[in-house]
């Protein structure tokens, strides 16, 4: 009997062993796959690159805070489609990652890369015309408008003898110039204004929403902000009401939050109008990456989306998180200074 209780006990810790090293060696898997995964991560954060500046000069580093752009720029825009204009001299050009000048200096304003086209201004203000290149520095449609904005579902919105309308990618006429204002094509519809009144057509330059509204926002993430003359509230994309206006400032929803001013104070809503954050802030920005930028007592700092406070309020200003780090400033000795601050709230 001895002999059967021991060995019984000799199973009972075998098992037990096998276990604990099955637990042991699951864990250690858990952590290399989480270090590999971060490893990838930062990979790919490293290939964004920020904004920096120096004695009025600007320049770009990586996440980890490095030079990777000189700065000998008097202002730079970041990247879209692996291109960043940059303004040297009095004129814009753009560089690639490497810093390499890609299309040469020759413009008096330009725009970002979008769907393969940046517009670009030529000629002094107000006497030019702007156009459209391609990123090798084409012209793709010649500059004759008065203003543009940027390509948006293969359209983009242009002002030619104070008129607004839109055309394709070769410069041809998809919606002739008959607005007194036109935005971008999202979702296959456009926000247009005649009369001071705003609403929405689509690519067959049909009325979709009725162009009776003092203000209406663009479309994100299906909704459309509105404004009713005293409140604002939030349509669908048909037009009918989604949330009733009972606010006094409404931003557009991101990450399915809004912020919204009720009250005196700001809060977040979502797509339903339930508060998820109540109204508690005097400021409020929209999310990006998990986290919005909230001011309290004067000061901004970064709440997540169950309004817990991430970064505690402490600077002077606050930009949205873009791949883990968000441009800040703040005071030191009565010095106003700039940085980049990640998601723990360490200063880059």
């Amino acid at each position: 009997m001895k002999r059967i209780k021991l060995y019984k006990k000799h199973i009972k810790f075998g098992i037990a062993s096998v276990l604990i090293l099955i637990i042991l060696l699951k864990l250690v898997d858990m952590h290399f796959s989480s270090r590999r995964a971060e490893i990838i991560i930062d990979k790919t954060q490293n290939k964004y690159l920020y904004q920096t500046w120096e004695k009025g000069k600007f320049g770009f580093m990586n996440k980890a805070g490095d030079i990777v752009i000189e700065t000998k720029y008097d202002q730079v825009r970041d990247y879209s489609e692996g291109l960043a204009a940059v303004l040297k001299d009095g004129k814009w050009g753009y560089i690639d990652k490497k810093g390499k000048t890609k299309i040469d200096f020759l413009f008096k304003e330009v725009g970002d890369f979008k769907e393969g086209l940046a517009k670009i201004y030529v000629g002094d203000y107000p006497m030019g015309k702007w156009g459209y290149i391609n990123s090798s520095g084409e012209v793709v449609v010649k500059m004759q408008y008065q203003e543009v904005r940027d390509y948006s579902e293969g359209l983009a919105a242009v002002k030619k003898n104070d008129k607004w309308g839109y055309i394709n990618k070769e410069g041809d006429y998809e919606i002739k110039p008959k607005y007194g204002n036109a935005y971008n094509f999202n979702s296959d519809i456009a926000r247009v204004v005649v009369n001071n009144k705003y609403g929405y057509i689509n690519k067959y330059d049909k009325v979709v929403i009725e162009v009776k509204y003092d203000l209406l926002g663009d479309v994100k993430e299906s909704l459309i902000k509105y404004y009713n003359g005293s409140k604002y509230g939030y349509l669908n994309m048909d037009g009918t009401v989604a949330i009733r206006p009972v606010y006094d400032f409404a931003d557009d929803f991101k990450e399915g939050l809004a912020a919204i001013k009720y009250k005196g104070k700001f809060g977040y809503i979502d797509k339903k109008g339930v508060f998820i954050i109540a109204s508690t802030f005097e400021k409020a920005n929209g999310f990006n990456e998990g986290m919005a930028a909230v001011m309290s007592e004067g000061k901004w700092g970064y709440i997540d989306t169950l309004g817990i406070v991430k970064i505690y309020p402490l600077y002077d200003s606050a930009g949205e998180f873009k791949n883990g780090l968000a441009k800040i400033s703040y005071r030191e000795n009565d010095v106003l200074k700039n940085g980049y601050v990640d998601k723990f709230g360490v200063l880059r």
